[in-house]
C-alpha cells in the first residue's frame, strides 16, 4: 500500500487565521484528514527573530524560499511584531473544530517558536523544559494530550528526544530520512517513532514552495512531486496553510492526481498506530 501523510505546521497567526479556513475547507471537501502541528506560543521574539528575519531574506533565493512578506501578507507581520499574541488566544475553538472533523492536532514546539528554533543550541535542559512544558500543559488542557511533535524549524537535539520520551509521544517528526523509524538516545531505541518530512528539502522547505520560488508552473510542481514520490511506497506532504491558502486549485490537484495513482491518505498518528502493530 501506497501511504501519504499530509502535515500542516501552524507557526503564527497568518497561518492559524487566514490559512487554516481555506485549507481545511479544501481538505474536507476532498475528505482528506490532515495532521496539524500548532504552534500555541509566541512565534516572535526580537533578538531571534530578527536575525532569522535578515538571513532568510538574504537567502531567500539560494535556499529556495518564498518571502515572509510573500506567505504571511504584511498584516499579519505587523500583528507578529507588535502584539505577539499566543496563537491558542486567536482561534481556541477551531482547533477542537479540526478534531471533531477527524482531523489531527498535535504539538509544535514551546511557548516561543523564535527561541526555540534559533536558542537551542544554547538552551539547558532546564531551560528548554520552561518552553516546553506550559506549551504543553495548555495543548492538553484544551485538546488533550497530543500524540506528536514537531520541534520549530526541524531544531531538535538530545534534551529534545529526552522530553518527547518522558512526556509518552507516540510519534515526533524532526528527523531526516526516507522512512520511519525508532531513534535511539544514549545508545537505546525509543519509544516514539520519527516520522521525516520526506519531500521537504534538507533546510526543511516545502516542496511546493521550493518549486514556487523558482517559479514553476502548477503543472510543473505536480507532476514533479509525483516523480519524487513515485519510486516509495511512503511520502509526507509537508507544507504551511498560509502558503497553501495561496495557491489552492495546486493543492486540490495535486491532491486529486496522487489519489488516482493508488495512494492511501492517513494522519500521523494513524500511520503511527499501524507501524507498531507492525514492529
Amino acid at each position: 500500500m501506497k501511504t501519504l501523510l499530509v502535515r500542516y505546521d501552524i507557526d503564527n497567526c497568518a497561518d492559524w487565521e487566514k490559512g487554516i479556513p481555506s485549507v481545511v475547507s479544501l481538505l474536507d471537501a476532498l475528505s482528506i484528514k490532515a495532521t496539524f502541528f500548532l504552534n500555541v506560543g509566541q512565534a516572535f521574539d526580537f533578538k531571534s527573530s530578527l536575525l532569522k528575519f535578515f538571513k532568510t531574506e538574504k537567502q531567500s533565493k539560494t535556499a529556495d524560499k518564498i518571502s515572509l512578506f510573500t506567505k504571511m501578507g504584511l498584516g499579519s507581520i505587523i500583528k507578529t511584531v507588535l502584539l505577539n499574541p499566543h496563537l491558542i488566544s486567536l482561534k481556541p475553538p477551531l482547533g477542537n473544530e479540526l478534531i471533531q472533523a477527524g482531523h489531527e492536532l498535535a504539538l509544535h514546539g514551546g511557548t516561543n517558536h523564535a527561541i526555540w528554533q534559533s536558542q537551542l543550541t544554547e538552551l539547558s535542559k532546564k531551560a528548554l523544559s520552561e518552553l516546553f512544558l506550559p506549551a504543553y500543559k495548555i495543548f492538553s488542557s484544551t485538546f488533550g494530550a497530543p500524540k506528536g511533535f514537531s520541534s520549530p524549524g526541524f531544531a531538535y537535539n538530545k534534551f529534545v528526544l529526552e522530553l518527547i520520551e518522558e512526556y509518552n509521544f507516540s510519534y515526533a517528526v524532526d528527523m531526516q530520512a526516507s522512512k520511519p523509524f525508532r531513534p535511539k538516545l544514549n545508545n537505546s531505541e525509543c519509544s516514539h517513532i520519527q516520522i521525516p518530512a520526506t519531500t521537504a528539502s534538507k533546510h526543511g522547505v516545502p516542496f511546493i514552495e521550493q518549486q514556487l520560488s523558482k517559479n514553476q508552473s502548477y503543472t510543473e510542481i505536480i507532476k514533479s512531486l509525483l516523480q519524487r514520490i513515485n519510486n516509495s511506497d511512503f511520502a509526507v506532504y509537508y507544507s504551511h496553510p498560509s502558503l497553501d491558502a495561496l495557491h489552492l486549485p495546486l493543492i486540490a490537484d495535486l491532491f486529486k492526481q496522487v489519489r488516482s495513482k493508488g495512494w492511501t491518505i492517513l494522519t500521523h498518528a494513524e500511520y503511527a498506530d499501524e507501524f507498531k502493530k507492525n514492529l
